[in-house]
């Protein structure tokens, strides 16, 4: 303990200096969502929303539908990822305008008593960044 509290003022403002670092990296895509005014919820460092999936998917998209509408978007980690459930929307990214930019869809599936998906289950898109930047946006 002695060790500790014997560092020098340039080792705290160093450690003080790395941690502010460390946060910044872990957040700085976290802000993506609110510049595109598209809502969802709040994620945390490093984590994103992933801590939201403990009762699983589809209960967090079921959630989510209900409070934030047809569109919503969250965080795996530090990736951004958007969801939408608008079948319109979903026909214009996928197929006519944004087909070969989008990769890595995940479509969380439940099937029923009677062997069928459930219905409102969302497109999820993964968005990669390139300069600060939505692809296809």
């Amino acid at each position: 303990m002695d060790l500790i509290l014997s560092f020098s003022t340039e080792t705290w403002i160093l450690v003080a200096i790395s941690l502010v670092l460390l946060y910044l990296y872990g957040t700085y895509t976290h802000g993506i969502f609110k510049k595109l005014g598209i809502p969802g919820p709040t994620p945390l460092p490093f984590f994103g929303t992933i801590l939201s999936y403990r009762k699983g998917l589809w209960d967090f998209d079921k959630k989510c539908y209900k409070e934030y509408g047809n569109i919503w978007g969250f965080y795996d980690g530090r990736q951004p990822v958007l969801a939408i459930t608008d079948p319109d929307m979903i026909k214009t990214v996928l197929v006519k305008e944004c087909y070969s930019v989008f990769s890595n869809r995940r479509i969380p599936l439940e099937i029923d008593s009677q062997g069928l998906t459930k219905p409102q289950r969302p497109i999820v898109l993964k968005i990669k960044l390139r300069d600060e930047t939505l692809s296809g946006a």
